[in-house]
């Protein structure tokens, strides 16, 4: 049982060490994630910070038998946090990207998003369920130890490690790989907008001439489900329409269900 318990603590530490290496070292992607995720834009910032240096400090502390029960009860209240908060996004229909691992691993929300933060805070629950006293050392009780390392060697070699990884990041992320020259598609500037017809969620059909009808500049804008900061758009496209509403029409454009959008 000692076994498990030093590989479980392990594989926690590997997993928030490297979370809070990439969310460190892209500070812009986990401020979008975050104000996705529904947190305030005055406070994202703040939270871009210190939950990166949380999951560090989780990652260290499991590592050491005297911090590992309190490492894991701290993970467990941290994956809590985000079962919660993917739970409410699944349940409003978000699929914006959870930027999990930052650039090495980032796919929209998702059933399998929820179920490995889930399978995560049941491997903290083994270890909390052990109790602080029964954390056995983790250089004595894995296979690295054969190899003669000590714990302060194998933590020197596992913070190595994450460095690498964020230093790696940021080197990568600070040098844009080559990409072809941008070839613009769609009109040109100033076209008039073609005219279409579209369904309403609310039934029937509407045309741009129907709108342009109102006899007020239209404003089309266009989005999609799978959007995030198009979340934090529809805010301010409701307080436009209530102030303009009677110089402007405002038209959204989108796809997919209602519960989708």
């Amino acid at each position: 049982m000692a076994l498990v318990i030093a590989v479980v603590r392990l594989i926690l530490s590997l997993v928030f060490g490297l979370a809070g290496m990439t969310k460190l070292t892209d500070q812009k992607g986990t401020r979008e994630a975050v104000m996705n995720f529904g947190a305030p834009k005055a406070a994202a910032s703040s939270i871009a910070v210190v939950l990166p240096l949380l999951e560090l400090a989780i990652a260290i502390g499991l590592l050491f038998s005297p911090t590992a029960w309190l490492s894991a009860l701290a993970a467990l209240l941290v994956l809590g946090v985000f079962i919660v908060a993917i739970s409410i996004n699944l349940a409003q229909g978000k699929s914006h990207e959870c930027h999990c691992f930052g650039q090495i691993y980032s796919r929209p929300l998702g059933w399998s998003t929820l179920l490995r933060n889930v399978l995560f805070g049941l491997a903290a629950v083994v270890v909390i369920w052990n109790g602080p006293e029964f954390q056995p050392p983790l250089a004595s009780m894995i296979s690295l130890a054969v190899a003669g390392l000590s714990t302060w060697q194998l933590v020197i070699l596992i913070v190595g490690v994450m460095a690498a990884t964020g230093f790696f990041l940021k080197r990568r992320q600070s040098t844009p790989a080559e990409q072809p020259p941008y070839q613009p598609t769609g009109l040109p500037i100033d076209s008039p907008a073609p005219d279409f017809e579209l369904p309403n969620y609310d039934g029937g059909r509407t045309s741009l001439a129907q709108l342009l009808a109102l006899g007020k500049p239209v404003l089309l804008i266009f989005t999609s489900p799978k959007c995030g900061p198009c979340i934090s758009l529809f805010k301010e496209i409701r307080d436009w329409q209530t102030a303009h509403n009677d110089q402007l029409t405002i038209a959204l454009l989108t796809f997919g269900t209602i519960k989708d959008n």
